[in-house]
């Protein structure tokens, strides 16, 4: 019997910026202000406690653009 664990993030109000790695090697996605980003190549993220958050994303030119996302909430 194969279960699916479900994961669910609940937020009270539309984070920035989100990156998610599924357990498989090619199951990723980021989401910028809500929307889940497509055409990703690459994402370089720096973060730390005592400074802002900055991104860079590499995109592969036909595919990129936005998928909107519904938040609960």
């Amino acid at each position: 019997m194969d279960l699916k664990k479900r994961v669910i993030l609940e937020f009270d109000e539309v984070p920035k910026l989100i990156f998610v790695q599924g357990s498989r090697f090619n199951d990723k996605a980021l989401y910028i202000d809500g929307k889940k980003i497509k055409g990703i190549r690459r994402v370089r993220i720096e973060a730390s406690i005592d400074d802002i958050t900055t991104h860079e994303v590499e995109y592969v030119t036909h595919a990129a653009g936005e998928e909107p996302v519904t938040l609960n909430g």
